[in-house]
């Protein structure tokens, strides 16, 4: 039995999406929310948590650890849910800054 063919030309490609940017967000604040998380997680390493400016060093723990937290029964916060929220909203930021520094080395706007 043959299979039979696509119909029609080639495929045009979709247009590409202007990417979201987060702009300009309030770092100390998240990993300060990020760091009550783990504690309510009960993180084994807590103890080491970074200092909020040292974000890449948060990230950084907090990505060790995230399998560690667990959700206290009493609390009505999703803490494993938030806490992944946090960290990918971080990591996003990071992103965009090594884009735009990269972006300005090169001369491209």
């Amino acid at each position: 039995m043959m299979r039979k063919t696509a119909k029609g030309g080639a495929r045009t490609p979709r247009p590409k999406r202007q990417p979201i940017r987060l702009g300009e967000i309030k770092t100390g604040r998240i990993a300060n929310r990020l760091r009550e998380l783990h504690e309510l997680g009960g993180d084994p390493a807590y103890e080491r948590f970074r200092a909020s400016e040292e974000l890449f060093l948060v990230l950084e723990h907090a990505q060790t650890w995230a399998g560690k937290l667990k959700q206290p029964k009493d609390s009505l916060v999703n803490v494993v849910g938030e806490a992944a929220l946090l960290r990918v909203k971080l990591w996003q930021y990071l992103r965009e800054q090594a884009d735009a520094g990269q972006s300005w080395l090169s001369g491209r706007p």
